[in-house]
């Protein structure tokens, strides 16, 4: 056999380049594959981790977050007036981030506001928030001498509201 000649228009001639050539095509994709879906499961475990582990203590910081823009606001931009069109803003800013909040005004609040500004504030519902797994933290705003101005019926300590934050 190894003193015959191939014919060279035999379809044999050149069949090991052509097979060597489309396996290692094929296990290369197949390798690139396997590493991609390692990838991405990895980088899903860190985020779930990531959720379940920091998810309480990154809620409580946006919580305070939160409550310092209100503070802010009230503070700076022209109080419960300017609230009505800022809390929406807010709204869609945390939105953004991944987070959905709730300002609810408490009762020493609402009696104050409508009495020296003659409209109820309503400050942003919680709506309807899905069931779902969620990292929350609920934070109250309490008065400051500041808050006095406005908020006629309360006094320094009382809770004015609270802010609620989760990531869903």
């Amino acid at each position: 056999m190894t003193g015959q000649k191939l014919d060279q228009n035999s379809p044999l001639i050149g069949r090991f380049d052509q097979s060597f050539l489309i396996h290692m095509i094929r296990d290369f994709f197949i390798i690139l594959l396997m590493v991609t879906v390692l990838e991405f499961a990895l980088k899903a475990g860190m985020v779930y981790y990531k959720f379940r582990v920091h998810g309480p203590s990154d809620a409580q910081e946006a919580a305070q977050d939160l409550a310092d823009n209100v503070r802010s606001i009230m503070r700076n931009e022209g109080g419960p007036v300017a609230a009505r069109t800022v809390y929406p803003i807010l709204k869609d800013n945390w939105d953004g981030l991944g987070y959905r909040i709730a300002i609810i005004p408490s009762d020493v609040t609402i009696r104050s506001i409508e009495e020296g500004f003659e409209f109820t504030p309503e400050g942003l519902p919680r709506g309807d928030w899905p069931d779902t797994a969620h990292a929350s933290a609920t934070l109250a705003i309490t008065a400051e001498p500041f808050c006095l101005a406005c908020h006629t019926e309360a006094a320094v300590g009382d809770v004015l509201g609270e802010v609620t934050v989760r990531r869903d």
